[in-house]
């Protein structure tokens, strides 16, 4: 299994900032303002994802050998494809450099936490907030603000 390509390889774009907060890993799309949870195996996944772990190591890596199943790649596959419709994670690039990390830490396995189809839980509320410009979106009235355009409601006749 130690035969991947590059493209089962990922890596989180520069226009993703996240971080973890109590097991929980919030990302932002920097780009779309929109934002993320990521929970229980989908949190395991994205911290392998960003480790440089290949997709099907990374099903090996959430359960024991004789645990894995079909369908339990599937779901990391059907995962990592709406990271990348999210624009949380790209594929790599050929040669590109990966940040790897030989022993990511994962959440609690076995017994304890079975395996659960990872979801990616996505907040779009505040997305007027997070697309504010703050170094440019500036006026005597303070920081952060956004500009406000005049909108002509009039009608022609």
């Amino acid at each position: 299994m130690n035969n991947h390509a590059e493209t089962d390889r990922y890596v989180v774009p520069t226009s993703v900032t996240w971080d973890e907060i109590g097991g929980e890993i919030v990302a932002i799309n920097l780009l779309t303002g929109h934002y993320h949870s990521l929970r229980g195996t989908a949190r395991d996944v994205f911290v392998l994802i960003h480790a440089a772990v290949a997709l099907d190591e990374v099903v090996t890596m959430l359960a024991s050998p004789t645990d894995v199943t079909a369908e339990m790649g599937e779901a990391v596959r059907d995962f990592t494809a709406e990271l990348v419709r999210a624009g949380l994670v790209r594929a790599a690039e050929v040669g590109e450099a990966l940040s790897h990390d030989p022993s990511p830490p994962l959440g609690e396995r076995g017994a304890a936490r079975p395996w659960v189809a990872p979801v990616l839980e996505t907040y779009t509320d505040l997305e007027d907030l997070m697309l504010l410009d703050p170094v440019h979106d500036v006026d005597a009235q303070g920081w952060p603000r956004a500009v406000e355009v005049d909108v002509d409601t009039s009608v022609d006749a």
